[in-house]
Parts: C-alpha cells; structure tokens; sequence
C-alpha cells in the first residue's frame, strides 16, 4: 500500500489512498470514445476486465462510450 501511495504522491497527486487487499493486484485501463471525446477509467483482474469496468462507469455517469472503444493505455502490477 506504501507502494501505491508513494507513486500517487509522486505523481502529484494530493488526495492518495489505498486499499491494502486489492488496489495492488488490478489491472487499470483508460479508454477512449473517439466519436463522443468521450475518456474513460476502469480497474479489473485483467486489462479487459478494466475496459469493461471503464465502459461501465462511462455509462453510469452518464457519458456512455462504445463498447468497441480501444484502451488507450494499460498497466497491470
């Protein structure tokens, strides 16, 4: 959790938290609607399961993206 947390800081981030049984072990992917501008973030246990998370939380906030939008970059511990 240290770990997260100093990367956050370093980063620039000033409001850094961290979940010490999971945030280490998801994959996060950001993806992008090129129709609609519209980018969003997922986590999940693997790089798809992030961009299904990311498509997800796009709809849910009302901003919804293709299910076809590519990641735009992905990373996974």
């Amino acid at each position: 959790a240290a770990g997260v947390i100093a990367a956050c800081q370093a980063a620039g981030g000033s409001e850094c938290t961290a979940d010490e049984v999971t945030n280490e072990n998801l994959c996060i992917a950001s993806v992008a609607d090129d129709d609609t501008d519209v980018v969003a973030g997922g986590a999940g246990v693997t790089v798809e399961a992030a961009r299904i998370d990311a498509i997800a939380k796009a709809a849910a906030n009302g901003t919804p993206i293709a299910a076809d939008s590519p990641i735009v970059i992905s990373d996974c511990p």
